[in-house]
Formats: structure tokens, sequence, C-alpha cells
């Protein structure tokens, strides 16, 4: 991870506790987010009759669309219930889940190994990290990670 080399941290800390510190989504989760905001911009625009709607009735679309509304509702929220809501109101549900699970993954994985970060991560959960948002130059954002990482 590029991060990793450009904060030059230590290659003994976990990459769950880099995430959770740095405040950064995995891969996997921006690509979930990414799918889902397609179905449900798929769900509320295209309305069944419409050309667009005809068009994306092929096989590998409609696959990729079950795929997707599978997971939606593995993750928690139904189906019936995201319809009735509006599409922005939709998506922040299913990206607050998103992020919650990945949260808990997260944490758990970063609980597995000691660090002093594991009792500072529950309590700064919604605003992780400033710091690093704060600090202008790279070489203070270094020096400050170090520091905590160390």
């Amino acid at each position: 991870m590029f991060l990793r080399r450009i904060l030059e941290v230590p290659t003994c800390v976990p990459y769950a506790a880099l995430y959770l510190e740095t405040d950064q989504n995995m891969a996997a989760t921006q690509a979930w987010l990414r799918a889902n905001k397609y179905w449900l911009r798929i769900h509320y625009n295209f309305k069944e009759g419409s050309f667009a709607h005809q068009i994306l009735q092929e096989q590998v679309r409609a696959q990729e669309l079950d795929y997707i509304e599978k997971n939606i509702s593995l993750i928690g929220p139904s189906l019936e219930s995201l319809g009735s809501l509006p599409q922005k109101e939709a998506f922040h549900i299913i990206k607050r889940k998103l992020l919650d699970i990945e949260f808990k993954d997260l944490l758990s994985a970063a609980n597995k190994t000691y660090s002093p970060l594991n009792h500072l991560i529950p309590v700064r959960q919604s605003h992780r990290a400033i710091y690093l948002h704060l600090l202008q130059s790279p070489q203070k954002c270094r020096a400050y990670s170090l520091a905590r990482f160390n």
C-alpha cells in the first residue's frame, strides 16, 4: 500500500491499524459502494417499460444486478424498504452499513495485535486521524505518524 510508504509506517504495524488510523476505506468497500450506487441509479432512474430498462435486460446485466441485489439484502436493509426511500437516503443507509461492517472487520483484525492505538480507535470512530488533514507538509505527517506508531 502506497500510504505505508508515504507515511513511512513500519512494517510491524498491521494494515488494519493503518486503515483505521488514516480513515481510508479498503478497495473492496469502495468497489461495493460504487456497485451499489450504480444499482440504485438503475433502480430509481430506469422505470419498467422504458427503453433504457429494456436495454438493461440483457443476460449479463441481469446477472450483475441479481448479484448486487442479493448482497444488498445480505447486509441488512430489504429491497422493499429501500424502494420506498429517496435515492440519496437509500444509498446513505447502504453506505453506512458497509462502512460499519468494514470498521468492525478492521477493528477485530487490529485487535489481534497489541497496539496502544487499539484503545483510541473506538473513541475516535467518527473522526479518525484528523491530524493528517490538518498538517500541511508531508514531513510533518510522516513525523507525526512515526511518533504515533512507534
